[in-house]
């Protein structure tokens, strides 16, 4: 897992085992590992599923009408997720959301969506170059829009415009200390999706935790 929707964990997950749960005959919760990284912490990697009714409504012909018709039926909705406790839980897209009150529910924690401080997420990372930027509210005839190419927020033209602006999603690519290059997409509402390196979940778990966690704010 090297992508997924952030929210913000109160509570250590003692109640998750291995065990699947489920939640009214709906809902099912799946413990695949549990297991320590490198930088110590713990991880929870797992996946959830639901099911739910949906009514689609087509249109049929009957003789020389055309009638509309309704069809109801199931569908189950599926996304997998990585906890850190008392740091934060991610699941797969913002489709996969419906997990967070599972995962809390059963195991004992309070689960509370957020959203990431991009400004300063970027002032963090020491000679990044924004190949992305997405911004909203600006003074202007432009009120919104996204940019793409090479160290944009340093743009003599286009630079200033996002400065006038809300930042709601970045590209960035940088230099870790250990020479790794790493390239990644970061939005406002929580969403990360890590190019490169080529992390596995262990060490994408890591990375959140001390890149992107500190910039989570709540609401």
């Amino acid at each position: 897992m090297r992508a997924g929707v952030i929210a913000k964990i109160y509570g250590s997950l003692n109640g998750l085992t291995t065990t699947q749960f489920d939640d009214d005959e709906n809902s099912v919760l799946e413990v695949r590992r549990f297991a320590g990284t490198a930088s110590g912490n713990r991880v929870v990697v797992g996946a959830a599923a639901r099911e739910r009714q949906r009514t689609d409504t087509g249109y049929s012909i009957r003789g020389t009408e055309i009638e509309e018709v309704s069809d109801e039926g199931t569908v189950t909705e599926f996304t997998e997720f990585l906890a850190v406790p008392d740091e934060f839980v991610m699941v797969g897209s913002g489709d996969g959301t419906f997990a967070f009150d599972l995962i809390g529910e059963v195991g004992g924690a309070d689960i509370e969506r957020t959203s990431i401080d991009l400004d300063s997420y970027f002032g963090s990372v020491e000679s990044a170059d924004a190949w992305k930027v997405g911004f909203s509210e600006h003074e202007g005839q432009t009120d919104n829009g996204v940019l793409y190419g090479a160290d944009i927020l340093g743009d003599d033209e286009f630079g200033e415009v996002v400065d006038r602006a809300s930042l709601n999603q970045l590209g960035v690519t940088y230099e870790t200390q250990s020479d790794e290059t790493v390239k990644l997409n970061i939005t406002e509402s929580g969403y990360v999706n890590v190019y490169s390196p080529d992390f596995d979940s262990l060490e994408f778990a890591d990375f959140v935790t001390s890149s992107v966690a500190p910039f989570v704010e709540l609401g």
